[in-house]
Formats: C-alpha cells, sequence, structure tokens
C-alpha cells in the first residue's frame, strides 16, 4: 500500500525536502531564542514550527518524515550540542512523541482549512441557483442605507434580473 499525500507523490518529495530546509531553520530559531541548557524551550520552538509547517502542507507522509527528521537533528544539536546521536531512552522517545503529535496536529488543521475552503467553494458555486436568494438581497436591501445602495438599485433595474447584481455570480 503506498501513501500518498493530497498534493500526488511527486510534491510529497518535494515536501520533504522542504520539510528538511524547515527544520534546520526551526532548530537555527530554536538555537537563537534559548540557551544550550533549556532543551525544553528549544523543542517547543521547533514543536511550533514544524506544527506551522505541517498544515500549510497537510500531507501527513511529509509531515511525519519532517518531525523524524527534526527529532534526529533535534537529539545531535539542540540537546547533545556536538552533533552526535546519542540517545538517552524516554527522553528521547518523549521528544518524539512531541515532534509527531505536533505535526499530526498542523496536518489536520491544515486538512480542514482545505475541505473548508473546499466546501466554501461549493456553496458559492451553488447558492447563485438558490431560490431564496432574491428574498435574502429583499432582506439585506431593507437593511442596508439607501446611500449604499443607490448605485445597484439602477444596475439592478437596467439588467431587468429577477437575482441582485451583487448577488449574482459574474460570467
Amino acid at each position: 500500500m503506498r501513501i500518498v499525500g493530497p498534493a500526488g507523490p511527486r510534491h510529497t518529495e518535494l515536501l520533504v525536502a522542504a520539510g528538511f530546509a524547515v527544520v534546520v531553520g526551526g532548530c537555527l530559531l530554536a538555537t537563537a531564542i534559548f540557551s544550550p541548557g533549556e532543551t525544553t524551550g528549544r523543542i517547543a520552538v521547533l514543536a511550533v514550527v514544524l506544527t506551522v509547517f505541517a498544515a500549510r502542507t497537510a500531507d501527513p507522509l511529509a509531515a511525519l518524515a519532517t518531525a523524524v527528521m527534526g527529532w534526529l537533528v533535534a537529539t545531535g544539536f539542540l540537546v547533545n550540542h556536538e552533533g552526535e546521536l546519542r540517545l538517552a531512552g524516554w527522553p528521547d522517545l518523549l521528544r518524539l512523541g512531541v515532534l509527531v503529535a505536533a505535526v499530526m496536529a498542523g496536518t489536520l488543521w491544515g486538512r480542514i482549512r482545505i475541505a473548508r475552503r473546499a466546501a466554501a467553494a461549493r456553496v458559492i458555486e451553488i447558492a447563485p441557483d438558490d431560490s431564496l436568494l432574491p428574498a435574502a438581497a429583499m432582506i439585506l436591501d431593507a437593511t442596508l442605507p439607501d446611500a449604499m445602495l443607490s448605485g445597484e438599485r439602477r444596475s439592478r433595474t437596467a439588467s431587468r434580473s429577477p437575482v441582485p447584481a451583487r448577488v449574482r455570480r459574474p460570467v
């Protein structure tokens, strides 16, 4: 079974490469903000950076690969300070869990954002044919001041359409 992200297999490969750059940038940012002894703060900064990356890409495979790369780089450079991968047991697994949870939350956030945008596009496409739109436009006309509607009323009477000009979809 092959797991492919929403953008397709080729885009996933590019996102993994971009994820590596994000990991390096996030580690540099964490190093700039926190001193060498503050491992928790450094991991928190990296987790936030990876969450934003995962939300923007919304690709679970690329996000998971980025989290593992982030864990390896963080273990080697943010925790051990010399680039050596020395594993210490539970603390390392906890850091891996934090980074994986961060990218999965970001991926979920990104997927929800994409689904909401797609649903809004479907509503916009369906809405001009809705029979309730003229009634909604009349209610809107009654609530808006006359000065705002003066130009729209002229264009509506000139077009002779039952749907007001600001509600109709441009052709």
